[in-house]
């Protein structure tokens, strides 16, 4: 079950998205892989602590999917501006390190937002 949620607050959360964009940033100096290697490390820290927080705070179900709805409508606010910020990302025709880091960072928020 835990995997489950993982990966599917994953897919609800765009993190797979990120980590692709991320990946295609374009590397040009030393920094910049290390700014990379940064976030991705950031977003999977803060997945792994969304997903270990969702179980703490919600109901049980037998369903990874039902979990999650249960901690999105909870968080209906927070949620829904991460996904404001994907879907600005989405729109546009390059990202860049300050704008992958600047969602990165928002999603930290997601957990510390959370009421359920």
């Amino acid at each position: 079950m835990v995997a489950s949620i993982y990966f599917n607050l994953g897919i609800a959360l765009e993190f797979h998205w990120l980590r692709r964009q991320i990946a295609d940033l374009s590397v040009q100096i030393h920094w910049h892989n290390l700014a990379k290697i940064g976030l991705v490390e950031t977003l999977n820290v803060h997945q792994r602590e969304l997903t270990a927080h969702i179980l703490k705070t919600t109901k049980p179900y037998k369903s990874a999917r039902k979990v999650i709805d249960q901690w999105i409508e909870a968080n209906r606010f927070p949620f829904q501006r991460h996904e404001q910020m994907i879907a600005e990302l989405k729109a546009r025709t390059s990202v860049d390190f300050a704008m992958l880091s600047a969602v990165v960072s928002e999603a930290d928020g997601l957990r510390a937002a959370s009421v359920a």
